[in-house]
């Protein structure tokens, strides 16, 4: 009996942490959703401002884009363009995170080019950093599974040893009451024997 009860323990104990697991990786997948949505974003916004420039829109129609997206990244973008030219533009530039540029004067075509390779250099950064956080929630997403599996076939196997026990345990119960039952019915003989031959 005591078996039975420390391994109905271990079952007890083994449907706690997978519930807490599930909880941990619950959490972990939601955060992981949101940082890869954002990182997708990002680059998308990124892929999209490479695309104005080269097709010749301004400066700051380009970096207006990242701006909406994430306005961090546009500063840095104005930061990196300005550590590759000291163009008095690239200054009001990043006087508001890349938004208040004049349109008009923006079109100053050798910006452009510096635009363009912080912009490439950044997607680059990005994308990587994107199929790295992609890669880390399938790697996260396989080892959960693989431990809910290991744990459901520790559980499938800790319901069977108990079921066995349990049987064991009601098949020596079932032998002790015929024991029982005997010994009773041998008494009864005994007893009615007794009186037999005493009322003889």
């Amino acid at each position: 009996l005591n078996d039975i009860s420390t391994t109905a323990t271990s079952i007890d104990n083994n449907e706690a942490s997978t519930h807490e697991l599930t909880l941990i990786r619950q959490k972990t997948s939601a955060d992981a959703g949101q940082e890869i949505a954002k990182m997708k974003q990002t680059v998308g916004a990124l892929e999209t401002s490479i695309r104005m420039v080269k097709a010749g829109y301004s400066l700051s129609l380009a970096t207006e884009k990242l701006h909406k997206v994430d306005k961090a990244l546009s500063g840095a973008v104005a930061e990196k363009v300005r550590e590759a030219t000291n163009h008095s533009l690239v200054v009001s530039f990043l006087g508001e995170g890349g938004k208040n540029l004049v349109t008009a004067n923006a079109t100053y075509s050798p910006m452009s080019e510096e635009l363009l390779a912080v912009l490439n250099s950044l997607f680059g950064t990005f994308s990587a950093n994107l199929w790295s956080a992609e890669e880390r929630e399938a790697t996260s997403r396989s080892t959960f599974q693989t431990v809910l599996e290991e744990k459901s076939s520790e559980l499938a196997l800790l319901t069977q040893t108990v079921k066995e026990k349990d049987e064991v345990e009601a098949e020596k119960a079932q032998i002790q009451a015929v024991k029982e039952q005997e010994l009773l019915d041998l008494h009864d003989q005994i007893t009615q024997t007794t009186r037999s031959s005493k009322q003889r």
